[in-house]
């Protein structure tokens, strides 16, 4: 089966760097507060072609990506604070989770300035793997690139 097919019109797809400890930890994160989305390394063909369309490279593995509505008019690419912000507001959160929409307020070039200061350390402080992970069997629909 071709890995694009897996994709339904109007899905989210978050790409994430497949090697990255803390990107793992924000994809099981998802997983366990209900958030409908799929996931895409930025390691695969799929990541490259998908976000390509849209001017982008799947090399830069220091920010996360989410393209919103695939397929539709209304399909957007996001792309670090904004996609973060965008994954806080698809969850089922507690109330002290979303209580961090608050800082949404702030200016978009200081979020992305916090985040670039956590995307250049976080090897460092959260690991890397050698490979990606393999997903568990009850979400691994949810994983395009497997």
């Amino acid at each position: 089966m071709n890995e694009q097919s897996k994709i339904k019109v109007g899905d989210k797809i978050i790409f994430y760097d497949g090697v990255c400890g803390l990107c793992n930890h924000l994809v099981q994160f998802v997983i366990r507060h209900g958030g409908k989305f799929l996931f895409c390394s930025l390691q695969s063909e799929v990541a490259a072609n998908l976000l390509e369309k849209f001017g982008e490279s799947s090399k830069d593995l220091d920010s996360i990506f989410i393209i919103t509505d695939y397929d539709l008019q209304s399909s957007k690419l996001l792309k670090k604070s904004k996609a973060v912000f965008f994954i806080l507001k698809n969850c089922n959160l507690p109330w002290y989770w979303s209580c961090l929409r608050i800082f949404g307020l702030l200016p978009e070039w200081i979020l992305d300035l916090g985040y670039d200061l956590v995307a250049g350390t976080r090897y460092n402080l959260f690991g890397r793997y050698d490979t990606c992970l393999i997903p568990d069997q009850k979400v691994k629909d949810r994983f395009i690139d497997q």
